[in-house]
């Protein structure tokens, strides 16, 4: 063979070599064509198969299926809380929600149209009672985030709560006297007072408060109506005390335990204006509160 020749074939080889070259890079047409060792697979393919491949490489591979991520959110379902994956698909039961409750927003919440403000109010003249069994349903909260555990109320932090419906009518019965009842117990890293006040320089605007005060001397109960006001002491108030404060005429008189201790005048006159109607409310919403409270109650005195 003959150099001429030679020089020919090479110039020849080097054109298809760039030629090859750039249909490979895809600025071919459509065309397909079946690929073999020296070649990629098919410039255009389906959903199904693999892309196009590099010049002297294979063909790509397909499409993955979908992957669900399993206990992606939680569902109501049945009256129970249920995991649901990312594709919609049912999961494993979280939460069975009790009889006092419904399920809502993914999660099992108490079910406040059966709390009623005197339901389980077996005094006479029951005007309001609470165990906290349905949670703070029976509450309105005013400050803070207080919250129910082992069926008390928890209120820390400037918290403060008014019950609903109030303020409440008492029955002519009364005679303007009434009965309110607090279990109390302060929080393990609490220190100070408990202190009840009553106001009633409105027959129809009364009302009643249990407060934690935490720059109190510690240990004391205190009892404050219309201002004028006492404490007593000392209590272990990290233990739960049944306080139960009686108005009868102008005095304001305090229980612990169902024993009596002090009294307290609620204004100078031996007349005071009657309680005809109570607001009940608990906490601060200036002082730190860190106390528990449980089996609120409203009733006439007679």
């Amino acid at each position: 063979m003959t150099l001429d020749i030679l020089v020919n074939n090479w110039k020849k080889g080097k054109l298809v070599y760039a030629v090859a070259a750039f249909y490979a890079l895809g600025c071919a047409s459509g065309t397909a064509s079946s690929g073999d060792e020296n070649q990629g697979g098919s410039t255009v393919s389906t959903p199904d198969e693999g892309g196009a491949a590099g010049f002297a490489g294979s063909g790509g591979n397909g499409g993955s299926e979908e992957v669900c991520l399993p206990n992606n959110s939680l569902i109501c379902h049945e009256d129970g809380v249920y995991w649901q994956d990312s594709c919609g698909t049912l999961g494993q039961l979280k939460e069975d929600c009790s009889n006092k409750q419904v399920c809502g927003n993914g999660q099992c919440v108490y079910d406040c149209s059966m709390a009623t403000p005197t339901s389980s109010c077996s005094e006479q003249n029951c005007a309001f009672y609470d165990t906290f069994d349905y949670g703070t349903c029976k509450w309105d909260i005013k400050t803070g985030a207080p919250y129910t555990s082992n069926e008390k109320l928890h209120l820390e932090g400037n918290s403060i709560v008014e019950a609903k419906g109030g303020p409440f009518s008492l029955s002519p019965a009364c005679n303007g006297d009434f009965v309110a009842q607090y279990k109390v117990e302060l929080l393990p890293s609490a220190q100070g007072t408990v202190k009840i006040s009553h106001r009633n320089q409105n027959p129809n605007f009364s009302g009643i408060t249990v407060t934690h005060y935490p720059f109190s001397e510690n240990n004391k109960i205190g009892l404050n109506c219309n201002g004028y006001e006492t404490e007593i002491g000392d209590y272990d108030l990290h233990l739960q005390k049944k306080l139960t404060v009686k108005k009868f005429g102008n005095r304001l008189e305090l229980f612990v335990d169902d024993v009596y201790i002090t009294k307290v005048a609620c204004n100078e006159t031996t007349d005071p204006t009657p309680a005809n109607a109570m607001i009940m409310a608990a906490g601060s919403a200036v002082l730190p509160q860190e106390m528990k409270i449980d089996d609120v109650s409203l009733y006439c005195l007679n």
